[in-house]
């Protein structure tokens, strides 16, 4: 999941979709019936997310029994982002 503050994408093929659009997705991907390796989501939030958003995709990843794993953003030394 790619989140930014106006849009979200899910999957390899980037759709996007509305906050609605994506528990139903996470809800027909039918992870509790999948090993825990399977059922890992990435999520990855840009820096304009607000907390509010971030929390929303977070709730909805794990209400439907997905694993999370953030993708941690780094700045360089020189204040820029890589």
């Amino acid at each position: 999941v790619n989140v930014s503050a106006e849009r979200i994408f899910f999957g390899e093929k980037s759709e996007p979709m509305t906050m609605d659009e994506l528990r139903k997705r996470l809800l027909r991907e039918n992870l509790r019936a999948k090993p825990p390796a399977q059922r890992v989501v990435i999520v990855d939030a840009g820096k304009d997310v607000p907390y509010e958003r971030y929390f929303q995709i977070v709730t909805a990843i794990a209400m439907a029994n997905g694993v999370i794993a953030l993708v941690e953003q780094t700045e360089k030394a020189g204040g820029g982002r890589p």
